[in-house]
C-alpha cells in the first residue's frame, strides 16, 4: 500500500496498469487497493501540480510597501480603506 501512495503522490494520473507493472502485481488488486484508499480517506483528493511559468497570462503582480502613520483613535483602518 505505501508503494502505491508513494507512486500517487509523484504522479496523480499514473494508471493502474503501470503501477501494477511496476510492482508486480495485478492491475484488479491495484485498482482495489486504491479504491480501499480513496474509501478509507487516506487518499483524500488528486492535486494537479502546475508550472505557472508556462501559463500565458497579461496579469501583473506587483508588492507595494507603504510605510504610514495610524491616526488617533482610527488606526490604520482609514488608511487602509484610501489605499484600496
Amino acid at each position: 500500500m505505501k508503494k502505491i501512495l508513494e507512486i500517487l503522490s509523484k504522479n496523480a494520473k499514473i494508471q493502474a496498469q503501470e503501477i501494477a507493472t511496476m510492482l508486480h502485481t495485478s492491475v484488479e488488486n491495484i485498482k482495489e487497493q486504491i479504491k480501499k484508499l480513496e474509501k478509507e480517506r487516506v487518499i483524500v483528493k488528486y492535486k494537479a501540480v502546475i508550472n505557472w511559468d508556462k501559463v500565458k497570462t497579461d496579469i501583473v503582480h506587483a508588492i507595494i510597501e507603504v510605510k504610514v502613520i495610524p491616526i488617533r483613535g482610527k488606526g490604520f483602518d482609514q488608511t487602509a480603506k484610501r489605499i484600496y
